[in-house]
């Protein structure tokens, strides 16, 4: 067994699930789920670069290790994608988008290709 979908804001874990036959009643499966943990991610214009910190139990913001990451020229409102494993970053000037994976630790990492080219003026966008 699995979990196919995972509910928002949290990870879910089946433990006792597998088995090649079943003859009796099942009582060993288990499913645990924990809260993930929770970033922000703050698109800094003037210095092209994205701020990276991590949400506390009292809901502050502390920044993560490696405090900001760099974009390319003027980026604007980025968004995360609904998945929760990738963040997107327009670039104004030079009418690209910057994409990064989310890490384990709420780091951001360049994805492959880092930089995607739009169309002029790219200002914000959606990911669904």
């Amino acid at each position: 067994m699995t979990v196919t979908t995972q509910p928002f804001g949290q990870k879910c874990v089946v433990s006792g699930g597998a088995s090649s036959s079943v003859i009796a009643n099942v009582t060993a499966v288990t499913l645990r789920c924990s809260n993930r943990p929770q970033y922000v991610y703050v698109v800094n214009n003037g210095d092209n670069a994205v701020s990276q910190d991590s949400v506390d139990a009292s809901e502050k913001l502390a920044p993560l290790s490696v405090a900001t990451i760099a974009t390319s020229v003027s980026p604007q409102a980025g968004t995360v994608h609904r998945s929760r494993e990738y963040v997107y970053v327009p670039h104004l000037a030079d009418d690209t988008v910057s994409q990064y994976v989310i890490k384990g630790d709420g780091s951001l990492a360049l994805n492959t290709p880092a930089i995607v080219a739009t169309g002029l003026g790219p200002w914000a966008l959606e990911a669904n």
